[in-house]
């Protein structure tokens, strides 16, 4: 057996637990995954993975002149700050992008 594949064998596994903790929604588990403010990351996500680097290393070479890293309270603050603003970018690319392209999709009728 090679490792890859009693890997794919673990993420099914994993993947059947999720289902079933998902499909009882009394349980701690499926509550807390099923929380407004995670759903919300969820739908901000792709947005501030395609944007944080990006706005990351404006921000610290604008008012730290620096690249970023975390060595500091400044950097730390600074790192929030790319971190709200990030998350703002990725909420407003989900509303003026995304979600009119999910719904121009749902629009068509697929065989």
């Amino acid at each position: 057996r090679s490792p890859s594949r009693g890997l794919g064998d673990v993420y099914k596994r994993q993947g059947l637990l999720l289902i079933a903790v998902l499909s009882y929604r009394e349980s701690f588990l499926g509550a807390f995954l099923r929380h407004k403010v995670l759903r919300f990351f969820g739908l901000v996500s792709y947005g501030v993975y395609l944007f944080h680097q990006f706005i990351s290393g404006i921000l610290h070479a604008h008012f730290l002149n620096q690249q970023p890293r975390l060595e500091n309270t400044e950097d730390l603050i600074m790192t929030f700050v790319v971190f709200v603003i990030s998350v703002i970018v990725g909420y407003v690319l989900h509303l003026t992008i995304e979600k009119p392209l999910i719904n121009l999709g749902h629009q068509f009728k697929y065989n």
